[in-house]
């Protein structure tokens, strides 16, 4: 009679074979990284040339955006004047809104969007935006990059106090810039997984800033986690382009929650 040895369950020998496999595979993807991160301090040799291909990687992302930053500020300075009744500014996710939210929310609008642009450099902007156009109300999206992206000194993750305090600087500058000006600050968006290496300081930001809009009243905070755009805590998929922006049914959403909205009706009415 043929069977299994004593003492062993059928397919024994191939599960003990598996586990061994996967343990020898965590044991090299770990001796892996130790290896890197020993390399990166100079532990091992080689630190040097991992650095610099980090580094090239780095220099060439920031070529990019400065590149990108210097087309959209030409375009801005070629499209100038004329009377608008929304002035977007922000970074990609204003600067992605097209005809589906221009379509929706039916209004003079002017985009002035960079993408991947902390709020400290839009500050930097921000006077020739507004004096080159007349707007009733200005549609800020703020932080985003910040609360993303290690935009502090010497690539450190700049705390969320200061992002906001960057934010109140922005619409400061807003209000002095002319009587009766109106921000409608939006909510952060989160992005299409719950569970990310920002996803704490997101609604830490949000929170902050809709204090900000509170204390002031030429601010309105617009809530943006609100189905159909956000589903237990995270952008939804069918108004997901990718992991952090809008498609087209999520910017007409966008759109017609500030066509609806009294407050920004009023506003672009002033």
């Amino acid at each position: 009679m043929t069977g299994s040895p004593r003492g062993s369950a059928p397919g024994g020998t191939g599960i003990r074979r598996g586990r061994r496999a996967a343990l020898l595979g965590v044991g090299l993807a770990a001796s892996a990284v130790l290896g890197l991160a020993l390399s990166w301090y100079d532990a091992l040799p080689g630190g040097w040339r991992l650095r610099a291909l980090f580094g090239a990687d780095q220099s060439r992302a920031a070529e990019e955006r400065a590149t990108h930053r210097a087309a959209r500020l030409a375009a801005f300075e070629a499209s100038a004047g004329g009377e608008v009744e929304l002035l977007l500014l922000g970074s990609s996710t204003v600067e992605r809104a097209g005809d589906s939210f221009l379509a929706a929310v039916d209004r003079r609008v002017a985009n002035r969007g960079i993408g991947d642009e902390p709020v400290a450099a839009l500050l930097e902007r921000l006077d020739s935006m507004l004096g080159a156009n007349s707007s009733g109300l200005v549609v800020l999206y703020a932080g985003s990059v910040d609360a993303r992206r290690a935009t502090g000194p010497n690539g450190s993750w700049r705390d969320v106090d200061e992002i906001v305090e960057d934010t109140a600087a922005v619409l400061d500058r807003i209000a002095a810039h002319r009587d009766g000006a109106r921000t409608l600050l939006l909510e952060v968006l989160p992005e299409t997984r719950a569970r990310t290496p920002a996803g704490d300081r997101i609604p830490a930001l949000n929170r902050k800033l809709l204090r900000l809009a509170d204390e002031r009243t030429d601010v309105r905070y617009m809530r943006t986690w609100r189905p159909p755009r956000v589903e237990a805590g995270a952008l939804a998929g069918p108004v997901a382009a990718d992991r952090l922006h809008l498609n087209d049914a999520g910017y007409r959403t966008l759109g017609n929650w500030l066509a609806e909205d009294p407050w920004v009706r009023a506003a672009v009415r002033r």
